[in-house]
């Protein structure tokens, strides 16, 4: 790699920095393959799968985007309302978070603050409202 006061440096083809994990600011990282595209589709296909088999057996409502990057999945249990929250970042990584709600104020607080709000509206409404549904059912 060469780096000069004034330019930006650039990777070479077969060094660490060609992968975005490797990559500094200003680095030129190339852009993944077909072949690993394709890997990350299927991979992507085979959780979708997955997920619908486990939201038949666990109940609750799934959601998601049009893109499938984030996915929803609202479970009532005894105590409350689990929300799992599943995003798909585009290097192939997933971010998995989970949620116990006891309280619709803290489901409608959880929801002021949720970006997918801005992002995807609809999904949003639909999100609220389901999520609604199953405290007015509780009481």
């Amino acid at each position: 790699m060469s780096t000069d006061s004034k330019s930006t440096t650039v990777a070479s083809p077969g060094s660490l920095a060609a992968h975005p994990r490797h990559a500094l600011p200003g680095e030129w990282v190339r852009p993944f393959g077909d072949k690993v595209t394709a890997l990350q589709r299927r991979r992507r296909n085979s959780e979708a799968s997955r997920r619908a088999a486990n939201d038949a057996r666990l109940g609750g409502v799934a959601l998601a985007n049009a893109t499938a990057t984030v996915a929803f999945r609202l479970i009532p249990v005894p105590t409350g309302l689990l929300v799992e929250r599943v995003q798909h970042r585009p290097a192939g990584t997933v971010l998995r978070q989970t949620l116990l709600l006891r309280e619709q104020q803290q489901f409608e607080a959880w929801c002021t603050v949720e970006p997918l709000r801005l992002e995807e509206p609809a999904v949003w409404t639909r999100l609220r409202r389901a999520g609604d549904g199953v405290f007015d059912d509780r009481n």
